[in-house]
């Protein structure tokens, strides 16, 4: 094997080792030394590859990104083959609104790819989760500002679709940057009540709340009522078909 096939498997057993170690006990038991017995390495054979705990930390997080990046590609494109292939539901409007009700779903497809990356990889999940959440700073300003660029393309396709729909006339103009942020922060923070699911109602889940949210955002950011309502119902079903097909591949 060669010396950069070498240092390239290494860091896959660090970034291992790391994930699992945040998955099971938290980000604070993540030290450069802990990681370095799990891997049965040297202390100072790791520190060549990533001189800090908070280097380590950012080379993972932003190769989770990179992967998360890609997942919201794939997702908003099998979402769009969900819902050329929908058929008519009570639920659904008119012929002149179906296609203002998928923008507005495509929307939410885009923003929830992070809460399908809780189902389909808890490791990866818990340390974005554990770098985003944590009310004390993680990362340096530095480490946090780079970190931030790698979400930027995440965002930017929120912001993209936010704008498409201010021009087809669905929401009122507005600063569309502001209102991924919204909607980010909306999303993330519901995502913290999933701890719940396991003994709450199905409608006090933590999507069903999350729906809710969406829908009252979407009538806020301007979107008629029924539009609203349409949309959120119409992203749960793709967002169920979307992680069911998941679970199916893996079997």
């Amino acid at each position: 094997m060669k010396r950069e096939q070498r240092r390239a498997a290494r860091r896959e057993d660090v970034q291992r080792a790391a994930l699992k170690i945040v998955a099971q006990e938290g980000l604070s038991a993540l030290t450069i030394q802990r990681v370095a017995k799990d891997v049965e390495a040297s202390v100072g054979g790791l520190y060549r590859y990533y001189p800090s705990k908070e280097a380590m930390i950012q080379a993972v997080a932003s190769a989770i990104l990179a992967q998360l990046d890609q997942h919201q590609l794939e997702d908003l494109e099998r979402a769009r083959v969900a819902v050329a292939q929908a058929k008519a539901e009570p639920a659904k409007p008119n012929a002149k609104d179906w296609p203002l009700v998928c923008g507005l779903a495509e929307l939410l497809v885009l923003l929830t790819v992070y809460t399908r990356l809780g189902e389909r990889n808890f490791e990866h999940h818990a340390l974005l989760n554990a770098v985003h959440a944590d009310v004390s700073p993680v990362l340096s300003l530095d480490g946090a500002k780079e970190l931030d660029r790698a979400v930027g393309p995440l965002l930017m396709r929120v912001i993209s679709s936010l704008t498409q729909l201010e021009q087809l006339g669905v929401l009122q103009p507005a600063d569309p940057a502001q209102r991924s942020f919204v909607l980010w922060g909306a999303m993330f923070g519901m995502n913290q009540f999933r701890t719940r699911d396991r003994f709450s109602a199905p409608e006090y889940s933590a999507k069903a709340l999350l729906a809710n949210t969406f829908t009252a955002l979407l009538i806020g950011f301007g979107a008629r009522p029924e539009l609203a309502q349409a949309a959120t119902k119409l992203w749960r079903q793709i967002d169920e078909e979307l992680l069911a097909s998941d679970a199916s591949a893996e079997n």
